[in-house]
């Protein structure tokens, strides 16, 4: 593994021991993504990967979404973290190219998590239909 998936990781891990962290954490990738100016916002399928990896999340934390293993959850916690944090690879401030590495983080989260998500919209879709 690279060192900034690891160093990112390493972060996602003590995100997940302090829920304080991880409410802010949570709060600052919404409002990231209520944002119009943020690449994510523009970018639909982006968009609705990040806020489903939130969706995931908020629902695994509160005990309400169970089938998401340790692995995973530290994955999306990485990535969520990775968006939320304005100095990462590439600092959000350049023009568009910083917006560009949120967006590869995601996109590459969502592919390695496709059936999970996959698994959580049927779930999700089960649940909201009751």
């Amino acid at each position: 593994m690279s060192a900034l998936i690891l160093d990112y990781r390493k972060r996602a891990v003590r995100v997940l021991r302090d829920p304080r962290a991880l409410r802010t954490m949570l709060a600052e990738t919404e409002r990231l993504l209520r944002r119009p100016g943020h690449l994510a916002a523009r970018w639909r399928a982006l968009h609705e990967s990040a806020a489903l990896l939130v969706d995931m999340l908020r629902l695994k934390i509160a005990g309400d979404y169970r089938d998401l293993s340790a692995g995973s959850l530290v994955l999306i916690t990485a990535g969520l973290v990775y968006l939320a944090v304005p100095v990462d690879s590439v600092p959000d401030a350049i023009p568009v190219v910083g917006l560009l590495d949120d967006a590869m983080v995601l996109g590459w989260v969502a592919t390695m998590l496709r059936d999970e998500i996959a698994s959580f919209r049927v779930w999700r879709e089960t649940r909201s239909a009751r």
